[in-house]
C-alpha cells in the first residue's frame, strides 16, 4: 500500500465582489444544451448575441447602452478569455498517454516551464486573425491583457495580441502576469510543467519573443509583490481556493480605464473561471457537482461581458464555502486516487503488451530516480512505476490521506 500524505487545502477567506455575465450580450446556456461543452478556437463563442443599432458606430452604440443599463463602466468589462495554445507539455501527453501522464511522467520532464510547440504557435497566430475578423471585435478588442506568467501563456498572448492588432498596431500591447491566473493545484498534483520560471528568466525570454510577434510588441509589468523565484502555490487549493483567488484576479479588471481586456489562462483556471462567473455544476454522487462541464480546447476563447456588484452575504458565503470546500476535498482525493490508479494499471498493460513502450517507460523510470536525488518527495511515484514495470502493482494501491508534509 502506497499512501500519499497530503497537508490540509488553503483556508477560504471573506469574498467581496460577485460577478456574472450580462446574457444579453452573450448567454453560455444556450451554447451550453444537455451536456459538455467544449470552448474551441471558432464556432459561436465569438459570435456575441447582442444586436447592433443601426448607422454609425451601432456595435459600440449598443454595447454602452448594454453597459449603462448594468451599472455603467465602472461596473462592466468586456472580457475575451482564453486557454493558452498547444504547448510541448500537451504534445508530450498525448503521446504517453494522458492518464499515463499524469500518474507519472508529468513530475519529472526536464522541460519545467514548456514552451508552446510549433503547432501552439501557429494556434496562436490563427486565433488572433480570427479575433481580428470576429463579430466580437466590432465591439471592440482588448489593449490590456492579463496572463498567469507560465511561459505557454505568455507566449500566446504575445502571438494573439499581435495578431488581432495587427490591421491596426497598438504602441504596445500592455500584459499584466499575474500568479492569480496559474493553473489549478490540488493536493498532491502540481505538475512540473505547472511552475513557473524566474523572474529574470521571464524578462530574458520576454525580449527574445518580443523580436518575433511581429509590428506590435509586448509592454509586460509584474504584479506586485511577483518574486524571482517561484514561491507561489506551495499550499494545496480546492476548487473554492481558486474561485477565491480568481475573484481577486477579475477586481484587477476593473482597475484603469481600459474597458475591454483579455485573460490568458490554463484549462482547469478557465473552467474555475466560468464557475465564479455563475456557471454552476451539474449535481453528482453524494450531493457533489460536476466541476467540468465547460473543456477549453488549446488557444479556445470567448468573449463575455462581466458585471461586478459588491456581495451583501460575505458572512454566509464563508459558511457555504467552508462547507464544500470539505466536500471537494473528499472528491478531489478520490478522483485523485483514481486517476493515479488507473495510470499506473495503464502503464503496466501496455508494458506488458509492447516492447517500445516498456523501453520508454524504463527510461522514465531511470530520470525518475536521477529527480530523486534532488527531491525526494517523488519516490513513491518511483516506487509504483517500478512495480508497474515489474507486473506487480495492482488497482487500488495508491490511497490518499491527510498530513502536513508536502508530497
Amino acid at each position: 500500500m502506497t499512501v500519499l500524505l497530503t497537508p490540509r487545502p488553503t483556508p477560504v477567506e471573506k469574498r467581496h465582489f460577485k460577478f456574472t455575465v450580462v446574457k444579453e450580450f452573450l448567454d453560455l446556456e444556450r451554447l451550453l444544451g444537455d451536456g459538455r461543452c467544449a470552448i474551441k478556437t471558432s464556432g459561436d463563442y465569438l459570435k456575441p448575441d447582442l444586436q447592433p443599432f443601426s448607422g454609425k458606430d451601432g456595435h459600440k452604440r449598443a454595447l454602452k447602452a448594454l453597459i449603462n443599463n448594468n451599472g455603467g463602466k465602472e461596473s462592466c468589462r468586456l472580457v475575451y478569455i482564453t486557454r493558452h495554445a498547444e504547448s510541448n507539455h500537451n504534445v508530450k501527453s498525448m503521446k504517453l498517454g494522458k492518464k499515463e501522464s499524469f500518474a507519472a511522467a508529468d513530475h519529472f520532464d526536464k522541460e519545467k516551464d514548456p514552451s508552446l510547440s510549433s503547432s501552439g504557435v501557429d494556434q496562436a497566430k490563427q486565433l488572433g486573425a480570427r479575433i481580428a475578423n470576429s463579430q466580437a471585435s466590432e465591439f471592440g478588442l482588448p489593449n490590456q491583457v492579463h496572463c498567469s506568467p507560465l511561459w505557454r501563456c505568455v507566449q500566446t498572448a504575445g502571438y494573439v495580441g499581435a495578431n488581432y492588432h495587427a490591421p491596426q498596431p497598438l504602441s504596445a500591447l500592455n500584459v499584466k502576469l499575474s500568479d492569480k491566473w496559474r493553473e489549478w493545484k490540488g493536493p498532491g498534483q502540481l505538475h512540473v510543467s505547472d511552475g513557473r520560471s524566474t523572474k529574470t528568466i521571464l524578462n530574458g525570454r520576454i525580449r527574445m519573443l518580443n523580436g518575433t510577434v511581429g509590428a506590435v510588441q509586448m509592454k509586460v509589468d509584474f504584479e506586485e509583490n511577483f518574486t524571482d523565484i517561484d514561491e507561489a502555490f506551495h499550499d494545496p487549493e480546492t476548487f473554492i481556493n481558486v474561485d477565491i483567488r480568481l475573484e481577486h484576479a477579475l477586481a484587477e479588471l476593473f482597475e484603469g480605464d481600459a474597458n475591454c481586456r483579455h485573460i490568458v489562462t490554463h484549462g482547469r483556471t478557465s473552467q474555475s473561471l466560468l464557475r465564479v462567473l455563475g456557471f454552476q455544476r451539474k449535481r453528482r454522487e453524494a450531493n457533489l457537482e460536476d466541476y467540468r462541464i465547460w473543456d477549453f480546447e488549446n488557444a479556445g476563447t470567448i468573449v463575455l461581458l462581466i458585471r461586478r456588484q459588491l456581495r451583501n452575504d460575505q458572512c454566509e458565503q464563508v459558511k457555504r464555502d467552508n462547507k464544500l470546500q470539505q466536500e471537494e476535498l473528499q472528491y478531489i482525493n478520490r478522483e485523485y486516487e483514481q486517476d493515479i490508479n488507473d495510470g499506473f494499471e495503464s502503464i503496466q498493460q501496455c508494458a506488458a503488451k509492447i516492447s517500445d513502450k516498456r523501453d520508454t517507460w524504463m527510461t522514465k523510470l531511470d530520470m525518475l530516480q536521477e529527480e530523486m536525488q534532488e527531491n525526494k518527495s517523488v519516490a513513491w511515484r518511483h516506487e509504483l512505476l517500478q512495480k508497474a514495470l515489474n507486473g506487480t502493482f495492482w488497482h487500488g494501491e495508491f490511497i490518499v490521506s491527510y498530513g502536513h508534509g508536502f508530497n
